[in-house]
């Protein structure tokens, strides 16, 4: 199973091969999505998925981003939260990821 981080956790340690999730707040109904931006040498996004936490429509949730860590070395994962039609973001996270042998 892969670890899962937060916004609460910047800094992560992982194995070359191993899979990493990366779970934070979000409602696309809003026209709001997370976008990964990621070196592709060095991770693989493997899958991206929207779990509701209500059942009311429109109902907010968790947006997961599950990662394989493919070579060894420090970088970064940024996600950036926009509407697809605008320019300019309403929050960035960066999560920086230390891979090891």
């Amino acid at each position: 199973m892969a670890a899962e981080y937060t916004r609460d956790d910047r800094d992560i340690g992982a194995t070359v091969g191993s899979e990493l999730v990366i779970a934070v707040e979000s409602n696309p109904t809003t026209g709001y999505r997370w976008q990964a931006q990621f070196d592709a040498a060095a991770l693989a996004l493997v899958d991206q998925r929207f779990t509701a936490l209500g059942t009311g429509v429109g109902a907010g949730g968790i947006e997961r981003f599950r990662f394989k860590v493919l070579a060894a070395g420090d970088s970064a994962i940024r996600l950036v939260r926009k509407r697809a039609w605008e320019a300019i973001s309403v929050e960035d996270l960066t999560f920086r990821v230390h891979a090891t042998s």
